[in-house]
């Protein structure tokens, strides 16, 4: 079910694998096999073994999705023994639904 949140846009919740990479402060390159949990038109949430350093850019591969993409860290909270990240992609890059195969949710309705 797609959910707003604070998000700008609504999400779409998924199980997917996504390649996750970045360069520590030292230089130092990560890289791991993570598990996407939702998507938006404007960033994702996945779960990873260890956090992102605070303003480093992480790249993201994910091509069952048709996404490669930079993006900044917004959330990173930590959940049993993995940290649930959440990343806004970053310049023009935007999630495009149709290519990959995924309905365009529903708008979210408001009460009266």
């Amino acid at each position: 079910m797609p959910t707003l949140g604070r998000r700008r846009n609504n999400r779409v919740s998924l199980s997917s694998p996504i390649q996750v990479s970045w360069l520590d402060p030292r230089g130092n390159p990560h890289c791991f096999q993570a598990t996407a949990i939702d998507i938006s038109d404007s960033g994702i949430r996945f779960a990873l073994p260890e956090a992102p350093a605070d303003a480093v850019p992480v790249q993201m591969r994910a091509h069952n999705l048709g996404l490669t993409c930079t993006g900044n860290v917004r959330t990173c909270a930590r959940n049993g023994d993995k940290f649930i990240v959440g990343i806004e992609f970053t310049g023009t890059a935007r999630f495009n639904r149709v290519s990959a195969g995924i309905a365009r949710p529903t708008a979210r309705r408001t009460s009266l």
